[in-house]
């Protein structure tokens, strides 16, 4: 059967279809027919010597992809016959030889299987698992590839299997860290299988972490006796490598960066313990990280800054190919540089926390750490000239939205989280070597060009202290002059300057990048909105001076306007900046790419803001065209759209009909055309056609006063209205009816008065893309606005004949809709429809879903009332924006005010109910989750309103209570040092909480007498008082005086309904309605 294997998965890899897919089907045949005879042939191909490696590491492939089917019923899609127990130990065995063979494809591969049977098998099917695997590690003859597999599956299992009561309370977690100390320890073992043996370390360390474990003392106890030991065992391992004869030793430094990464974890997670480890060890572990820093810059400066060594990296490492070939899958050794950097600088910043670098008794240690930075922070010399020849990818690098890992990124990391004592005395120490520097320039023009890379590097590391929000000591600098200093340096390399030297560039980039971030660092202490605008005047003027067209210089001052304006309102710059600034965007334009589009419109939309009257009246609409030049450039760049809608609403904003018919004479013709186009193509989503749609809904909603002109009104209505007839996708439909929305609503006469020349109404046609919207065949995506559409029409259109003729239907339509709609956020939005019919007539609407029926998710006929009204509980806690929530609160009170029979009588999910039998303390998987039926208490209707009212005025209490706190500015840390015990707490008076307890959980008749009491307002749904408080606020108050007048008046027989709210309840209404005033 063996040959026949072998055969099989030789056609398996055939380039021939029909011989590849025979194959296929004779191996599921044989799997059905024999599965224990097919999988005890496949092992023993994998066995075989002399198969060649391919056809190993297919029969392996294979065997994963089966024993899913054929192992055990403990897998989910097991479907039998299960293979035979002698078999399957077989299998096992010879998995457990595989991990010994030379090549790490096989070992791979058998790890995944090993791992993917031991997630059914161990411990009770494969008890003797973890002793084999550590057999394989610790084996007397030492085998190099019998530890590297042992090692693998070790790290998987403790990825995907070991459960914490098996690491802690069975003792793995122990035993498997002891033997990986022992690995360490061994001399005679290579180092990069100490690497992986590390790697498996820190598995288990990871498993140490988590706030459970604090809820078991004997675990605690575990981490507390675990965490120092490792500690002092990776740094003792840590210094005998740290020499610079390891150097090119590239094994080495991979080792060196799993220490750093331990290290790095036990710092940040275990803090609470590594501080007590040793009080000193911070200290003493400064140094060692400075210097080891200091001895790999060398390194990197050759193969990733300068990338001089044209040898490349074997002429670096002298281990390089045993590195490889351990390393298989990520053999890259820069990737491993820029680790153990990353490590390095990162423990660095935490360690600087418990003892402060510049307070080192050895002073050398700082302005070490300061040369190495300055010499690791150099931009590469291959990214230096990317950025030369294309600004778009400097762009993205300096706004921060580059996802590709680098030197320069992880020392500004390291820069903005230091600690303020540390960046305090590195900005002063920088500014003391640039200051210098500019006053010698001024002296000495010759020396311009001397230097650029590590200047800019400077000045790059002065950038990161300034960006750090730490407010620190004030530095011994006037900050006027140096200003000065950072305008002077740039005046100076305009007059003097080589512009196509990339560094020369780079330079004056970085000092008009800094700029705005000393300002905003300082802006206490100087007059920075002043200062702001005076800088950019000063750039515009040296730049006017001596005209040199420069994308990345011009993109730097664009950076640096957005940068100005976090502390500088737009309506401070003046007119000149504005036009300055609008003649960088043009000119940047043409070249800009993805996320330059983004940020040039960014930069346009505080532009317009500066002078927006200006802008919009305008004959020629320059700023409109710009606007559409970038967005179009990339209609798919999904963040440029939301700004260029911005851009067009700032312009549009306050405009006058003039100038805004002006405008749509210039912009509309573009979206129409593409909107008129798309008719007639067959494929009907376009990028264009979506923001074209995006862009007229600005247009629409932006009409002045709100009602849009005639002629543009004519112009529109047509060619949208058959746009959404004709369409089928989802998202053109969605963004079609956002415009039609919009379009009903700021033209609604209009709408009313138009006539097609088929002589069909407006109306009549607004019924036909509503009906649409109806449409079963459509996407609960395609119809997300339909809820709105409907309220729209109800709003705006009710007393059309025609209207009142199709509501009803209309209405019925939308209620089967919602009662099969799963999305939640089309739930949202056709619930609002039900919302808004209550408020005009609860009793009508309560009548209308009554008296008509729908199936139910059974396919029983129900009356529609039971099945809508549950969906609307379901979704009420999830409704999002001010006036929804605000609607469906009033639309709950109402139904509740009525005190109809059916809310009382209907029965609905309450509360969840809690399984007994579930151990609090397991965490539930999702696999778990679906063998527990779920089950809630069953409670009517009204009961439920009551609930969901109180939860919510929980929500906006708790919400309020913590702005308060905010507001507040409580310096919590303060406090407790000073010995103030508990906050909010008083000597003389705790601010009533004191009486809260004295009353604990009231009943009805109680809460009703406090209420009386307290001078009860009375309240009205009808009226107007929640409207003199806004936001959060208003929905308090108008819960709080629901509640009131349901206690004092019995609204609703809510004295019947009060027992039955459970003790938490009943505490947030004594809390907030009777103690909150």
């Amino acid at each position: 059967m063996e040959t026949n294997i072998i055969q099989t998965l030789r056609f398996l890899a055939s380039a021939n279809n029909d011989e590849r897919s025979a194959a296929e089907k004779h191996l599921s045949s044989c799997m059905e027919s024999d599965p224990s005879g097919t999988n005890l042939s496949l092992i023993r191909v994998a066995l075989k010597d002399s198969i060649e490696l391919d056809i190993k590491q297919a029969s392996l492939l294979v065997l994963k992809r089966f024993v899913p089917k054929y192992w055990s019923m403990g897998f989910q899609s097991f479907v039998g016959p299960p293979i035979d127990q002698t078999v399957k130990q077989e299998i096992r065995v010879s998995l457990l030889k595989l991990l010994s063979d030379p090549s790490s494809k096989i070992r791979s591969s058998t790890s995944y299987a090993i791992v993917q049977i031991a997630v059914v098998d161990y411990p009770d099917e494969w008890p003797s698992l973890l002793n084999d695997l550590y057999e394989l590690t610790n084996n007397p003859n030492r085998r190099y590839y019998s530890i590297l597999g042992g090692l693998k599956v070790l790290h998987d299992l403790f990825d995907d299997l070991v459960t914490d009561e098996q690491f802690f309370e069975q003792g793995v977690g122990l035993a498997v860290m002891k033997h990986c100390q022992q690995l360490l320890a061994d001399r005679d073992i290579p180092i990069e299988l100490k690497t992986d043996t590390l790697k498996l370390l820190l598995s288990c360390i990871r498993q140490l972490q988590g706030p459970e474990i604090h809820d078991n003392d004997n675990r605690v106890l575990m981490v507390k006796e675990v965490i120092p030991e490792l500690v002092n065992i990776v740094c003792s391992f840590l210094q005998e490598f740290s020499s610079e004869k390891f150097l090119d030793l590239i094994n080495v430094q991979n080792y060196k960066a799993e220490l750093y990464r331990i290290l790095n974890v036990i710092a940040n997670e275990f803090s609470w313990i590594f501080l007590k480890v040793n009080l000193q060890l911070a200290s003493q572990l400064l140094p060692l990280i400075i210097k080891e820093l200091s001895i790999l810059e060398p390194v990197c400066t050759s193969l990733i800054i300068e990338t001089k060594n044209s040898a490349g990296v074997t002429s670096v490492f002298r281990d390089y190919d045993s590195f490889k070939e351990v390393n298989i899958e990520d053999s890259d050794p820069l990737k491993v540089i820029k680790d153990e950097l990353s490590e390095q600088l990162s423990l660095l910043g935490t360690l600087s926390e418990f003892s402060k670098i510049s307070s080192l008794e050895d002073q050398s240690c700082f302005y070490t750490l300061l040369d190495t930075l300055t010499k690791l922070a150099v931009i590469p010399q291959d990214i230096e000239e990317i950025w030369e020849s294309d600004f778009n990818e400097f762009v993205t690098t300096e706004t921060g939205m580059s996802i590709d890992f680098s030197i320069r990124s992880e020392i500004l990391d390291f820069l903005l989280n230091l600690n303020k004592v540390d960046s305090s005395f590195l900005t002063c120490t920088l500014l003391d070597r640039y200051t210098p520097h500019a006053t010698k320039l001024a002296n000495n023009p010759s020396e311009i060009l001397h230097d650029l890379k590590v200047k800019e590097s400077t000045v790059f590391l002065l950038e990161g202290c300034f960006v750090n929000e730490s407010e620190g000591k004030k530095i011994n600098h006037t900050l006027s002059s140096t200003l000065e200093a950072f305008l002077n340096t740039i005046k100076l390399y305009f007059d003097n300057g080589v512009f196509d030297s990339a560094s020369f560039n780079m330079y004056i980039c970085r000092i008009i990048l800094i700029i705005p971030r000393f300002l905003e660092k300082f802006q206490v202490n100087i007059d920075h909105i002043s200062f702001g605008i005076y800088a950019l005047r000063e750039i515009f003027a040296i730049k006017a001076n001596k005209p040199v067209t420069n994308e990345l210089i011009d993109a730097s001052i664009l950076i640096s306007f957005t940068y100005l304006n976090h502390f500088i309102p737009s309506s401070k710059f003046d007119p000149d900046i504005q036009y300055g600034l609008l003649n960088i965007v043009s000119s940047l334009v043409e070249d800009s790419e993805e996320d330059t589009n983004t940020v040039l419109l960014e930069a346009l939309s505080i532009i317009i803001n500066i002078d927006i009257q200006r802008l919009n009246s305008a004959p020629d609409a320059a700023t409109l065209q710009l606007i559409y030049s970038i967005t179009y450039k990339d209609p798919s760049n999904y963040q440029a759209i939301l700004s260029a809608k911005e851009c067009l609403s700032d312009l549009l904003s306050g405009i006058s009909l003039e100038n805004y018919m002006n405008h749509c004479s210039k912009g509309l013709p573009v979206v129409l055309e593409t909107i008129t186009s798309s008719l007639s193509k067959t494929l009907e989503y376009s990028p264009e056609l979506n923001l074209s749609l995006e862009l007229l809904t600005n247009f629409i909603q932006q009409a002045p006063e709100n009602e849009l002109p005639p002629s543009v009104f004519s112009a529109i209505f047509s060619p949208l209205t058959k746009l959404v007839l004709s369409v089928s996708d989802d998202q053109i439909l969605q963004s079609s009816s956002e415009v039609f929305n919009a379009l009903l609503k700021q033209a609604s006469h209009l709408v009313s008065q138009y006539s097609s020349e088929d002589g069909e109404s407006g109306v009549e046609m607004t019924i036909k893309v509503i009906s649409k919207f109806l449409s079963p065949e459509l996407s609960d995506s395609a119809i997300l606005n339909l809820g709105d559409l409907i309220i729209t029409l109800i709003t705006y259109f009710k007393d059309q004949n025609i209207v009142n003729k199709y509501l009803e239907t209309i209405l019925k339509s939308v209620t089967v809709r919602l009662s099969v709609t799963k999305e939640l956020v089309t739930i949202e939005n056709l619930v609002l429809i039900f919302s808004t019919l209550t408020l005009i007539s609860p009793e009508e609407t309560l009548d209308f879903l009554t008296n008509f029926t729908i199936n139910d998710e059974h396919g029983e006929k129900k009356s529609a009332l039971y099945i809508i009204l549950p969906i609307w509980f379901n979704v009420f806690e999830i409704v999002r924006g001010y006036d929804q929530i605000m609607t469906n609160i009033k639309a709950f009170i109402a139904i509740f005010k009525l005190g109809d029979i059916r809310i009382d009588e209907m029965i609905v999910n309450g509360d969840l109910i809690v399984d007994p039998n579930v151990n609090p303390d397991i965490i539930i998987t999702r696999s778990m989750a679906k063998k527990i039926p779920t089950r809630f208490q069953q409670i009517t209707a009204s009961l439920k309103i009551l609930k969901l009212l109180i939860n919510e005025l929980k929500f906006q209490c708790k919400q309020l209570d913590a702005k308060s706190i905010i507001e507040r500015s409580i310096d919590v840390d303060k406090v407790v040092a000073a010995g103030g015990g508990d906050l909010g707490q008083d000597n003389d008076d705790n601010g009533g909480w004191e009486d809260l307890e004295d009353v604990g959980i009231p009943s009805y008749e109680k809460l009703k007498s406090y209420i009386d009491n307290d001078e009860h307002r009375g309240y009205d749904s009808d009226s107007d008082d929640d409207k003199t408080n806004t936001g959060d606020e208003a929905l308090k108050e108008l819960l709080k005086s629901f509640f009131r007048d349901c206690a004092v008046n019995n609204i609703g027989k809510f004295g019947e309904l009060y027992p039955k709210l459970n003790e938490e309840e009943k505490k947030v209404l004594t809390e907030y309605v009777v103690f909150d005033s």
